[in-house]
């Protein structure tokens, strides 16, 4: 209010001052004056709401201002701190890369070594098939030797039999003369008949020449045990 009343004040002096100086003189130009005063005024008073109106605007821009330096000054804010995280992620982004490149090595070393295994896997496979087949040709010929050792026995046992019997019969002294008797018979040869030298049973058991004499010495015990018995060879068999 103090700034359009200035002007007011200033215009009323001005036409008070006109009216009292010359009142008479000027009467004519009075309307005039007043008419110009009146325009001025309104003019002043138009440019007086347009200043109004001006600082107003500017006032709110020194808000609006104020307000922008409040959000710049928070972005600031909020870019500092993006900044420092940048930072952090970029220090954790090295470290990542650092535990990716171990993990990486640590799996190569990992598949070098499946490979190893399944190389060493394979050739423990192989030499599983090899024993297996060695295997089977020693319990082949393990088979065909206990089959040779039972048909060993089994000639065995019959040699060991027809010993026995030989024993038997040899221990007999008539089965002994029988023996010798047979064998002091003249043979025949293309007709012609061979005189032999004829064989003599001995008390002790020993078997000499019928026309020999007994040699004049004391038996021995081991000269009267019985005489040992010629037993004929079985193939694949030692004779006792």
């Amino acid at each position: 209010m103090s700034k359009l009343s200035t002007p007011l004040l200033i215009v009323l002096v001005i036409v008070t001052a006109i009216s009292i100086g010359g009142w008479r003189s000027y009467s004519g130009k009075y309307s005039t004056a007043t008419t110009g005063a009146i325009s001025a005024s309104n003019k002043l008073a138009e440019v007086t709401a347009r200043l109004a109106e001006q600082g107003a605007a500017n006032q709110t821009l020194r808000v609006q201002l104020d307000l922008q330096k409040s959000d710049l000054a928070g972005c600031t804010n909020k870019v500092g701190s993006l900044q420092a995280r940048i930072v952090q992620e970029t220090k954790r982004a090295g470290e990542l890369e650092a535990i990716i490149r171990d993990r990486d090595a640590e799996l190569r070393t990992a598949n070098q070594n499946t490979a190893r295994c399944t190389a060493t896997i394979s050739s423990l496979e192989s030499g599983a098939a090899a024993l297996r087949g060695e295997l089977e040709a020693v319990r082949a010929k393990l088979s065909e030797s206990q089959a040779q050792s039972q048909a060993a026995n089994a000639l065995l046992n019959a040699a060991e039999s027809e010993i026995a019997t030989l024993q038997q019969k040899l221990s007999d002294p008539a089965v002994l003369r029988a023996g010798l008797a047979n064998a002091n018979k003249p043979s025949a040869v293309s007709g012609k008949s061979i005189k032999s030298a004829k064989l003599a049973l001995q008390p002790d058991g020993t078997v000499i020449l019928a026309n020999a004499q007994p040699p004049a010495q004391t038996p021995s015990p081991k000269s009267q045990s019985k005489p040992q018995p010629v037993f004929k060879e079985i193939p694949g068999i030692a004779t006792p």
